[in-house]
């Protein structure tokens, strides 16, 4: 019998692309006239959402004037009831409900009113791709702090276009988004990196580029 050789596979990846016109910095990208904490995502335990809200205690406790919005549609928690509703029971508990907006899913507008406004952004997951909120949140220079998980590894270069926190650790996460809220500088720095990082890379240009790329290598066909 002739040996079996193995199937090599070359593997390109493509990731996601958005429009860095539409979402961009606008006026309210330096400073938001509060301190807002901005997670968008939907309300799962992949996405993390109970880990931010297990993280609010220790940040309302350096700034007691800091606000949070979660934004993104309500999903079922492991036990089978709202995850919304079990975020709120531990906010009530924690004596923080009146800190933290729900505004569940909504237009590509309100999003980006809200990542303008955003002192912070934060994405949790506990498993991602190449997250389209990340991406508009980072393209409306914002400093974001994220778990280091998944196709987010690849996204943001750690000092430079953004922090990292341990996944599933609220504690890391609480401190990376006090040490941002504590420094301004540093705040607009990841920021201006973090949009040209996007621009370079994933915008809806060079995303046309590298999916025709794809498609032409495919065919056999020359780019």
């Amino acid at each position: 019998m002739d040996s079996l050789k193995p199937n090599t596979l070359s593997i390109q990846p493509v990731p996601n692309f958005i429009d860095t016109e539409q979402f961009s910095p606008g006026k309210l990208s330096n400073e938001s006239q509060s301190t807002l904490v901005l997670y968008a995502g939907r309300l799962e335990s992949l996405k993390g959402a109970m880990i931010l809200a297990k993280a609010i205690p220790q940040i309302s406790s350096r700034y007691p004037q800091a606000h949070f919005a979660f934004l993104g549609a309500d999903r079922l928690a492991e036990d089978g009831t709202s995850q919304k509703a079990q975020l709120e029971r531990f906010l009530e508990r924690a004596g923080l409900r009146n800190r933290v907006e729900f505004q569940g899913h909504s237009s590509s507008e309100v999003f980006l009113s809200y990542y303008r406004q955003a002192s912070v952004f934060v994405l949790p997951s506990v498993f991602e791709n190449y997250p389209y909120t990340l991406l508009e949140a980072m393209s409306c220079e914002k400093a974001c702090v994220v778990s280091r998980a998944g196709g987010m590894i690849d996204m943001v270069e750690e000092g430079k276009s953004g922090l990292f926190f341990e996944p599933g650790n609220p504690e890391d996460l609480a401190e990376k988004v006090i040490a941002l809220l504590d420094d301004p500088t540093l705040r607009t720095s990841l920021g201006v990196t973090a949009r040209q990082r996007v621009v370079q890379k994933y915008g809806l240009d060079i995303g046309v580029e590298k999916t025709l790329s794809f498609y032409q290598s495919i065919l056999g066909k020359p780019a």
